[in-house]
Formats: C-alpha cells, sequence, structure tokens
C-alpha cells in the first residue's frame, strides 16, 4: 500500500504526470505504476483526475 500511496501524492501533485514521471518517482516500471493506477481506479480509490487551480486575490494598487 506504500506505494499506492506515493502514486496517488504524485497524482495530488500533478495530475497529468506522466506514467514514466511517475514510475521513476516510485522506482517502479511504467507497466507496474499502469497496473496499480488501473486497479486503484477500478477500486473507486481514485475517481477523477482534474486540476483545481488556486484562485489568487487581486492585488490592491
Amino acid at each position: 500500500m506504500h506505494l499506492d500511496r506515493q502514486i496517488v501524492d504524485q497524482l495530488v501533485v500533478n495530475g497529468r504526470a506522466s506514467l514514466t514521471d511517475i514510475a521513476r518517482v516510485v522506482a517502479l516500471s511504467v507497466p507496474a505504476v499502469k497496473r496499480r493506477i488501473s486497479r486503484l481506479e477500478r477500486d473507486d480509490a481514485i475517481r477523477i483526475f482534474e486540476s483545481q487551480p488556486e484562485v489568487l486575490p487581486a492585488r490592491c494598487s
């Protein structure tokens, strides 16, 4: 489960991270990362990939 948590953490940081980038960080092969992400999606641990941009307050002049 530790590796799954690392994969999810990478997706939280960058939902558009490539499988190659994630594999490099978690020290797994690309196919292993793909299988784990697919399983996490199937088990509803991951439901949607989306960005949530931070809205910054307008600067006062």
